[in-house]
C-alpha cells in the first residue's frame, strides 16, 4: 500500500520574494514518514529546508488556514474564500488521486525564520493512494497565477491518461494545452507567462529526494530520474480589453 497525503502552502510579496511549504506523510509498506520543506526565494537566491518527523496538521479557519511548523521557524494565515472541492484526477484498481483545491487566492502573512512575509498565496491538499511509478503520466504541469484580485491555477498530465483541468477565480473553464509561454483560457481569455526565475530544477533524486532520509526510501529509478523544473514569473491575463499583471508559481515534471 502507498499512501501520500501533501499540503501545499505558498506566498509570493510585492517584493518578488516566494515562500513554498510542503507538509506531508507517507506511508508505504513498512515505511512511515512525516516530514516539512520550504522552498524560499528572495534577492535572486533560493533556498530549501526539509525537517523530518511528525508533520504538522493545519489549522482550519473561518476564513482560511493557520499553518505553524516551529522545527522551520514558520507560522502564517491563509485567508481567503474557501472553495474546498476535492477532485478525482484517476481512478484505477491500484489506487485514487485526489485534489483539493482549498483557496485559489488567498491574502497570506507568514513570520519565517526571523521575517515577515505578506503577499497572496494558495493553498491545496493532494492524495496520492497510488504510488507514482504507476500512474498514466509522461508529463505533469501544474501552476498557480494571481494578479488584481484574480487567480488562475491549472494542472494537466500529458501521456495514456491526459488530463487538463484550469480554475478561474475558482470556478473551472475549457482552457488550451498549457505551454511554458502560457495559455489560452477561452471566452477571449489569456495567461501569458515571461521567462521568470527558475527556483529548482533537476532530477528528483538529486533536489527533493536528497535529503536526509529521504535518500535512503527504496524509490524506483523511474521515480529518483524524474525531472523537474519550478519557476516563479511574472504574468499576464488578458480578459477582453483588460489586461492585468501579476505572479505565478508554475512546474512541470517529465517522466523519465
Amino acid at each position: 500500500m502507498f499512501r501520500l497525503h501533501k499540503w501545499f502552502f505558498d506566498c509570493v510579496t510585492p517584493q518578488g520574494e516566494a515562500l513554498v511549504v510542503y507538509v506531508a506523510t507517507l506511508r508505504w509498506g513498512i515505511v512511515r514518514l512525516g516530514y516539512s520543506a520550504t522552498l524560499s526565494h528572495r534577492g535572486g537566491g533560493t533556498r530549501s529546508r526539509t525537517r523530518i518527523g511528525r508533520a504538522p496538521a493545519p489549522q482550519r479557519l473561518d476564513d482560511g488556514f493557520a499553518l505553524t511548523v516551529p522545527r522551520l521557524d514558520l507560522r502564517g494565515t491563509w485567508r481567503g474564500a474557501l472553495r474546498s472541492q476535492a477532485r478525482e484526477l484517476w481512478r484505477s484498481p491500484r489506487g485514487v488521486v485526489t485534489w483539493n483545491c482549498h483557496l485559489p487566492s488567498a491574502e497570506v502573512e507568514v513570520q519565517f525564520a526571523g521575517r515577515r512575509l505578506l503577499g497572496t498565496g494558495y493553498v491545496e491538499h493532494l492524495a496520492l493512494e497510488v504510488a507514482p511509478w504507476f500512474l498514466p503520466i509522461d508529463e505533469l504541469r501544474w501552476g498557480r497565477w494571481h494578479g488584481g484580485g484574480r487567480s488562475v491555477v491549472w494542472i494537466q498530465w500529458r501521456g495514456p491518461h491526459p488530463l487538463r483541468l484550469c480554475l478561474v477565480d475558482g470556478e473551472p473553464v475549457e482552457a488550451g494545452p498549457v505551454e511554458d509561454e502560457g495559455f489560452d483560457l477561452g471566452d477571449g481569455m489569456q495567461l501569458r507567462l515571461g521567462a521568470g526565475t527558475v527556483l529548482r530544477t533537476g532530477e528528483l533524486g538529486r533536489t527533493v529526494l536528497a535529503e536526509h532520509v529521504l535518500r535512503w526510501l527504496p524509490l524506483p529509478r523511474a521515480v529518483k530520474n524524474m525531472q523537474e523544473t519550478k519557476w516563479l514569473a511574472r504574468g499576464t491575463l488578458i480578459d477582453g480589453d483588460a489586461t492585468i499583471d501579476g505572479a505565478a508559481l508554475h512546474e512541470v515534471v517529465r517522466w523519465a
